[in-house]
């Protein structure tokens, strides 16, 4: 499952891109316009991972948590705060219980603004180990009307209809 700014570096990523032979279908991407903030992935974690999620029925959850996505991060351009990465940990966690009896990896992957890593990381820490946490750095100072994820996940839903939402 992927959730990733698009068109981006290296433009692959498409939701079209859904795996081949066997496998096709296996291969989740979800990509969305620049600037979908914290709102934006909630509901794509929800009405798109989630299902999948459920039915795939995972032993186990490998999270690469690329921290990239946060508003202060001078690559990625996706809008996200603290606080939001700390809900989409929430879902991810409560996915694991579910499904998994609680087996679930996160590995540190991107994330380039040092102060803004480091409080995503920590809150995602935190919210694994069941404890409050803080956002040192609050929402996008500019934020203005997150874009709409509505096209993203119906793409996401079309290309991958025959398999995870018929």
């Amino acid at each position: 499952l992927s959730t990733h700014q698009w068109p981006s570096w290296p433009g692959t990523g498409a939701p079209a891109d859904s795996g081949a032979a066997l496998g096709t279908g296996y291969n989740v991407n979800v990509a969305l316009p620049e600037g979908v903030g914290d709102a934006g992935y909630q509901q794509v974690f929800d009405e798109v991972l989630a299902p999948v999620i459920s039915k795939f029925g995972p032993e186990l959850l490998i999270v690469s948590a690329g921290f990239d996505a946060h508003w202060r991060d001078p690559l990625g351009k996706m809008g996200l705060s603290v606080t939001g990465f700390a809900a989409l940990t929430e879902r991810v966690w409560r996915w694991a219980r579910i499904h998994c009896q609680g087996r679930c990896v996160f590995l540190m992957e991107g994330g380039y603004d040092i102060p803004a890593l480091a409080a995503s990381w920590a809150a995602a820490v935190q919210v694994l180990r069941q404890q409050p946490f803080e956002d040192p750095l609050g929402l996008h100072p500019k934020q203005s009307d997150e874009p709409s994820v509505l096209e993203a996940v119906a793409a996401t839903k079309d290309a991958l209809r025959a398999h995870w939402f018929q």
